[in-house]
């Protein structure tokens, strides 16, 4: 426990019940509590809600669209003495309430968009990048280096793990991910898929089954891909399931474990590689492809599909080539060992002590 408990305000506006943004906001907002800290975060409804309750956390439930609402609520729960939000319009709010009470603002970037941060990062004692290229990003904007600082999305090691009792289907290629249009190089890279199964049959050796865990905000934006996707389907190449979310952390290890091949988003891409799985990484922005060795520095760097780059664009067939390339087999050992060593929770927890220092230092 740090010698004099903050009161910690976090901000975050979601436009869906569940995903890796809920996570982060449970991993940061439970290490404070963790630390004596006394943590609010005001957030839309989501089932995280009783989640954060869990570790300790006040939640308050609120959309965050009218802002004098928002620091009606800040001031009946305040006063605090940190304001951690994260953008859109969390960012917004957070503003508001930081000016308005003099308390220092933080302020998490999850990708590669600027969310107007070149107007306002004076404002902003300290930015936080997911990822190093984020971070370099960042700078790109003007963000001046000394006030960005890295915090990635950490594995819970302890729920995400290979089982020694997992038996994979070998068919089974599951899709760990937000379906919505902004993912574009996944979308991108499935829709080939798709068509280079139907066009050259599966590279599994039997039919895929294709099994997605995730869901999409914009309206129905996900159930029109998934039925574009249906029509290309035949049964003797593909077949097609959604799972919806899988919100805890054990039954997503054991959602991995089934199958033969995991591709994934961000950090349920870090989940499966902790969880020993065959995993292929792509995202928004950019296809990692299938992680190994070579590539795992440079993935992990770019939050594993969250950042652009001539060597993370998706070019016809890689996605097939990569899914049928999974089937060898390698030891997940070295990569589990590489990735805790980055991406355990305890750099969490010395984020956190990080900001205690830097809150002393007046910085």
């Amino acid at each position: 426990m740090s010698d004099r408990p903050l009161r910690i305000l976090t901000l975050v506006h979601w436009l869906i019940g569940y995903g890796g943004l809920h996570e982060n906001v449970l991993d940061v907002s439970a290490a404070f509590a963790k630390r004596g800290h006394r943590v609010t975060v005001m957030h839309p409804p989501s089932p995280i809600d009783a989640r954060l309750r869990a570790v300790g956390c006040a939640s308050i439930t609120d959309d965050l669209n009218n802002a004098a609402h928002v620091l009606e609520i800040a001031a009946r729960e305040g006063p605090f003495d940190l304001i951690y939000a994260h953008p859109g319009l969390a960012r917004v709010a957070a503003r508001e309430i930081a000016r308005g009470i003099g308390a220092p603002l933080f302020l998490t970037i999850h990708g590669q968009y600027p969310d107007k941060l070149p107007e306002y990062w004076q404002e902003v004692v300290r930015v936080v990048a997911v990822s190093d290229a984020i971070r370099a990003y960042l700078a790109s904007l003007g963000v001046p280096d000394e006030r960005i600082i890295v915090c990635p999305n950490c594995v819970d090691f302890d729920q995400f793990a290979p089982s020694p009792y997992a038996a994979p289907d070998a068919a089974t290629v599951l899709v760990a991910s937000r379906i919505d249009p902004d993912k574009h190089v996944l979308l991108e890279a499935l829709r080939d898929c798709v068509d280079e199964i139907a066009r050259r049959g599966s590279p599994l050796g039997a039919p895929v089954r294709w099994r997605f865990a995730g869901e999409g905000f914009y309206g129905d934006a996900a159930a029109l891909l998934f039925a574009e996707m249906k029509q290309k389907l035949h049964a003797d190449q593909q077949t097609f399931e959604a799972a919806g979310w899988i919100e805890d952390r054990a039954a997503l290890n054991g959602a991995f474990q089934a199958a033969s091949v995991v591709i994934a988003s961000g950090r349920a891409a870090a989940e499966s590689i902790a969880a020993g799985r065959p995993t292929i990484a792509v995202a928004s922005r950019g296809y990692e492809g299938l992680i190994g060795a070579a590539n795992f520095d440079a993935a992990l760097s770019r939050n594993l599909g969250g950042v652009a780059t001539p060597e993370s664009s998706y070019s016809p067939g890689r996605l097939y080539a990569d899914i049928a390339a999974a089937r060898t087999g390698n030891d997940p050992a070295p990569l589990i060992t590489k990735l805790r060593a980055e991406r355990s929770l305890a750099q969490v927890d010395a984020h956190v002590r990080d900001i205690e220092a830097i809150l002393a230092r007046g910085a």
